[in-house]
């Protein structure tokens, strides 16, 4: 339950600190790519509380494509910095 956790979190951190105006990076991140990440994340939180309080503790499998979603963020950041 952590490991998962831990990845949303550095993810978010990463974006974050990517989109910030004042620390003088020659590429930033947009804002707006920042906040459907984000949005996106907490959209999944909520469902899985909504869900849980609904029907009771349940446990979700990761998909491929959300696995993929995270690969194509941390690319993401990778080109962010790299550049």
């Amino acid at each position: 339950m952590l490991d998962p956790l831990a990845d949303k979190l550095l993810l978010v951190t990463t974006f974050i600190v990517l989109t910030l105006p004042n620390l003088g990076l020659p590429n930033r991140m947009p804002l707006w790519l920042t906040i459907l990440i984000i949005s996106r994340d907490i959209a999944i939180v909520l469902t899985v509380a909504v869900v849980n309080l609904a029907t009771g503790p349940r446990t979700f499998r990761p998909s491929p494509l959300g696995k993929a979603a995270t690969a194509l963020f941390i690319v993401t950041c990778v080109v962010v910095l790299f550049f």
